[in-house]
């Protein structure tokens, strides 16, 4: 993982965290405030249409998906920024005005662009509003061509489009599955079109027994734990719930889809059922797939047994969530075997 992580995380300007739906109000307030003290850089028209403009539809959006990122000092929210993973960009980054050139600014940049990486993305864009070209110059931006519409462009306010390789932000296993990708001719925006995250792989795992195959299978120790004490719950309620699979490598992964390649199916069709290397949850030693006694493995049907309708009702119980529902945003088949633990 980067060396700093989305948790809470304390720096020496106060708190940057992920934003929460009831920050949108503070959000909203601080873009308006940091857009009225333009007023030596625009005209009044200019900044009177960019306030007027509506983000809060946009902006939930973004805190829905995790996608933003607000900064708090001295008990008030004083910074955000958003990552836009359909466009690649930096988007919304505004710091109260009586909290400017304290660094709010820059450590929420520096924090968007982990979460970029964490994302598996190789380069962010960004529109800088000419009160800003110099600051983002200093931080490593370079200006870019551009072949589409751009936002700040399109509300009267002058923009300049900039971009940054964050390569030298990326850890090593990051800069590994941008190369894997790259390989295995996968999209290099797979992560971010997908909103999936790159899984690092676990350590000191533990053996969970065997699968219906008769393989060892292995999770986190806190995983394992959980997964064993809800098994045992299930059959003492008269629920078999079995394993198919569990902790997954990188390389594991990799040779799941060149042998999918090998026997002629496509891509698209390959990402839709299996994760890319590196994104799959298998790698986090969290995730495990789980049958029924009275079902095939990894089929859709498992959705109409005991075993799943069992799990849908106390699964959360044991710190285990369904990862990819129906209609999920990350546009994976639906899998109701697939189950993830998230407790610490």
């Amino acid at each position: 993982m980067p060396a700093t992580t989305l948790a809470d995380m304390e720096t020496s300007n106060g708190t940057v965290r992920p934003a929460v739906i009831a920050d949108l109000d503070a959000m909203i307030a601080v873009r308006q405030r940091s857009i009225g003290a333009l007023s030596e850089a625009y005209s009044n028209d200019v900044l009177r249409g960019w306030q007027q403009h509506d983000e809060s539809t946009y902006l939930a959006g973004m805190v829905d998906d995790e996608l933003a990122l607000v900064a708090e000092q001295d008990a008030r929210l004083v910074g955000m920024v958003a990552l836009d993973l359909d466009k690649q960009e930096l988007v919304l980054l505004f710091t109260d005005p009586a909290y400017q050139g304290r660094g709010v600014g820059t450590a929420l940049l520096r924090k968007l662009e982990h979460l970029a990486c964490e994302y598996g993305l190789a380069t962010l864009n960004l529109e800088a509003t000419q009160n800003a070209v110099s600051y983002y110059r200093r931080t490593g931006y370079r200006e870019r061509p551009v072949e589409r519409s751009r936002r700040c462009q399109s509300l009267g306010v002058p923009s300049t489009p900039m971009h940054r390789s964050l390569e030298t932000m990326q850890n090593p296993y990051q800069q590994r599955i941008c190369r894997l990708l790259s390989d295995l001719d996968l999209p290099a925006d797979y992560g971010a079109r997908h909103r999936l995250k790159v899984h690092p792989e676990a350590f000191a795992l533990t053996s969970i027994g065997s699968d219906v195959f008769e393989r060892e299978q292995k999770l986190l120790p806190a995983a394992a734990d959980a997964w064993l004490t809800m098994q045992q719950t299930a059959r003492d309620d008269g629920i078999d719930l079995l394993v198919i699979s569990a902790y997954r490598s990188v390389d594991y992964q990799v040779d799941l889809i060149r042998r999918k390649c090998d026997r002629g199916q496509c891509v698209e069709d390959i990402l839709k059922v299996s994760a890319a290397p590196g994104f799959s949850e298998h790698h986090s030693g969290r995730a495990i797939d789980i049958t029924g006694s009275d079902t095939e493995p990894l089929e859709e049907i498992f959705e109409d047994t005991a075993a799943f309708a069992w799990l849908m009702q106390h699964a959360g119980r044991f710190g285990f969530r369904l990862s990819y529902p129906r209609d999920n945003r990350h546009g994976i088949a639906y899998e109701p075997w697939h189950w993830y633990y998230t407790a610490n």
